[in-house]
């Protein structure tokens, strides 16, 4: 690589430079730019030897800039104190540590010019609790501006050596420093199994692994276990920073909000500082929110359907259904009612806060459909239905919207309108009971209607593609035809279609009507 100072005119006085970099080259561990508290404990007294002994690795830094906005004499710092400290022993490393303390943080710092000349050099060594020793060189040192990068490099190296002269000690994890300590509890994988088999636990209690979707984010499995009001989020598995964190330490307490199945928590991150978050649980997942950055989706696995482990008390799944019938015929997904031993519907008449029970009439666990019949003393009939059902396939290309209630938890029991494509006239893996759809859906999506902009019911919603964006699936329209007829009883469907001609919003203002929350337990 050739260095070219960012300004090739020297200055004649130094009241002429007019920029001035200060702080210039972090070396820092896998987690960023974060500084970590001290702690107590004992090997806070360690000497600098022996610090040095506890950390084996540093990693490549993350500039800001562009290197050819740097000055020259900037550039060649960066790249001696790089070569330097492997020279001293250190390994260099981009990957992942068994302990995040077994990579120092170093940081270089000083006062760089526009003509070559820098001063005032810092070399600061941080351990991952915070606790730094700091050496330093006040020498001036002026570059020639286009100077030989080898010999230049040799000056800041000499500089170095300076300030630490010696080898790196050989790495011994005895010295090395741990991460402040997380609340340990005596729950392994296992005893948490055995205790979800053997009591009646909450509807969110369970194990759960963080979607692989989220590809750069460890593989975490952590395990909810109520605790009076509260509940306790234990770390199982997962970490890449596996010496840190051991099976048993607490992850997270979620403490209840006034939003139903909305918790508050001091998330604890993988360096383990503490940061504020909100855990939403909708059915079978649990979505982290923290801050600006995506929140981490964890899916539930286990209990599943097949344990046979019942919940004390509370919903245990919640879906998305639709009338095909006034007379409170209601179409869901299959999956969504498994297992159920009661099943309510919420939203008759816009009334989200009154249930109404429902009966399984008919279900179809191959093609993912069930019908429902409302089964409640107080229930009086739906009204007219205003959209139509094509049993005939729909075309690739076709525009379709999707209305239903996905992750209630945390955006609440409002439909939800989303909007697409038919991408393909086939579904996961080749299904062809399936479309492949670009609607976005979510957990909670499940059961819903899809609907061409004609106002026909085309589909039902029953899935979506956890490893891309957008990539959605739903049952065709066919194959409700088929389990209408199985049921046995005579249900007369939507005879006219009032929504063709109709804009999306006054579709959207007469279908919600509906279009119903389905609660199970």
């Amino acid at each position: 690589m050739t260095y070219r100072r960012a300004d090739t005119k020297t200055p004649t006085t130094a009241k002429k430079m007019k920029k001035i970099l200060l702080i210039i080259l972090v070396l820092t561990s896998l987690t960023g730019f974060n500084q970590f508290a001290p702690t107590s404990q004992s090997n806070n007294s360690l000497s600098f030897q022996n610090f040095l002994a506890g950390v084996d690795e540093f990693t490549l830094p993350q500039f800001l800039v562009a290197d050819q906005t740097k000055f020259y004499s900037q550039q060649v710092a960066e790249s001696a104190a790089y070569h330097w400290l492997q020279n001293i022993g250190f390994k260099k490393t981009n990957k992942a540590n068994a302990s995040l303390c077994y990579t120092a943080t170093v940081k270089l710092r000083g006062i760089f010019y526009s003509d070559g000349l820098c001063q005032d050099l810092q070399l600061v060594f941080t351990s991952c609790n915070g606790d730094s020793w700091v050496f330093k060189n006040n020498e001036r040192v002026e570059l020639p501006e286009y100077g030989n990068l080898g010999d230049d490099k040799g000056v800041f190296e000499r500089l170095f050596s300076g300030m630490y002269g010696y080898t790196k000690p050989t790495f011994n994890s005895y010295y090395s420093y741990t991460l402040k300590g997380s609340e340990k509890t005596n729950y392994t994988e296992q005893t948490l199994k055995n205790y979800y088999s053997s009591n009646k636990i909450d509807a969110i209690e369970g194990i759960y692994e963080l979607s692989f979707a989220n590809k750069e984010s460890p593989k975490y499995r952590l395990g909810l276990i109520k605790n009076g009001d509260d509940y306790n989020l234990v770390y199982l598995s997962g970490a890449e920073n596996y010496v840190d964190w051991k099976e048993g330490d607490m992850k997270a307490k979620l403490t209840p909000t006034s939003t139903s199945g909305l918790y508050k928590t001091k998330w604890s991150m993988g360096d383990k500082t503490d940061k504020d978050a909100f855990a939403g649980f909708d059915g079978t997942t649990m979505k982290i929110i923290m801050g600006d950055r995506d929140p981490d989706l964890y899916i539930k696995m286990y209990p599943s359907s097949t344990d046979k482990i019942h919940s004390n008390s509370g919903v245990t799944a919640s879906g998305t259904g639709f009338a095909v019938n006034s007379m409170g015929y209601i179409i869901t997904n299959y999956h969504v009612i498994e297992d159920a031993t009661e099943i309510n519907i919420r939203g008759i008449k816009g009334d989200f806060n009154k249930l109404f029970t429902a009966k399984v009439v008919v279900s179809d666990k191959s093609n993912d459909l069930a019908l429902l019949k409302i089964s409640d003393v107080d229930f009086k009939g739906l009204g007219g239905i205003p959209y139509a059902i094509s049993f005939k396939n729909a075309g690739v290309g076709n525009d379709v919207y999707a209305l239903g209630y996905p992750l209630r938890a945390s955006m609440g029991d409002e439909v939800k309108l989303t909007n697409g494509i038919i991408s393909a006239n086939s579904g996961f893996e080749g299904s062809l009971n399936q479309y492949q759809i670009s609607v976005p859906v979510q957990p909670g999506n499940s059961g819903g209607p899809l609907i061409n902009l004609a106002g026909n019911i085309v589909g039902v919603v029953n899935a979506k593609h956890l490893g891309t964006e957008n990539v959605s699936y739903a049952i065709k329209g066919s194959f409700l035809s088929n389990l209408i007829e199985s049921s046995g009883e005579t249900i007369s469907l939507p005879a006219s279609n009032l929504l063709t001609g109709k804009t999306l919003s006054q579709q959207v203002q007469l279908v919600k009507k509906f279009v119903y929350i389905i609660e199970v337990q």
